[in-house]
């Protein structure tokens, strides 16, 4: 199963700050700015069910592909997926984390800096605002 979830929606209102360009999505203020977006609980609702959807119908065998996209795949996308990742591997998942446009993060990004790349406790933290409903997912092992 492969699920694309498309993350151009997520700009900045008018009057907010515009994310750091120069730094990836994994940067604090990018993941704070994506978490506190207008529509993220609608997103992430979506992604969640379409996940819980998509595991209770594969075998235990069979991988299942969250894929995010956005405009250049290194900051709404980068964001997105660290934070998927994070929340299904604290609850024991088997999950591997690819960004497909890393070759291209030089271009006008810190290219995953130290800064970008260490998950801090602040980081972290913000993953505590994301909650997923009990039970929306299978336990880690299988459907």
């Amino acid at each position: 199963a492969i699920i694309l979830v498309d993350a151009r929606g997520f700009k900045a209102p008018r009057g907010q700050r515009p994310p750091a360009r120069d730094h990836i999505g994994t940067y604090y203020n990018n993941l704070c700015d994506l978490v506190s977006h207008r529509d993220f609980a609608t997103v992430w609702s979506r992604v969640t069910w379409h996940l819980s959807d998509a595991l209770s119908r594969a075998s235990p065998t069979s991988p299942v592909v969250v894929a995010f996209y956005c405009k250049s795949g290194k900051h709404r996308s980068v964001g997105l997926a660290w934070a998927l990742t994070k929340i299904l591997r604290e609850r024991d998942w088997n999950v591997e984390l690819r960004h497909t446009m890393r070759e291209y993060w030089h271009i006008g990004s810190c290219r995953e800096c130290a800064e970008c790349a260490r998950d801090t406790d602040e980081k972290l933290a913000l993953l505590e605002d994301i909650h997923l409903q009990p039970g929306l997912l299978p336990e880690a092992g299988g459907p």
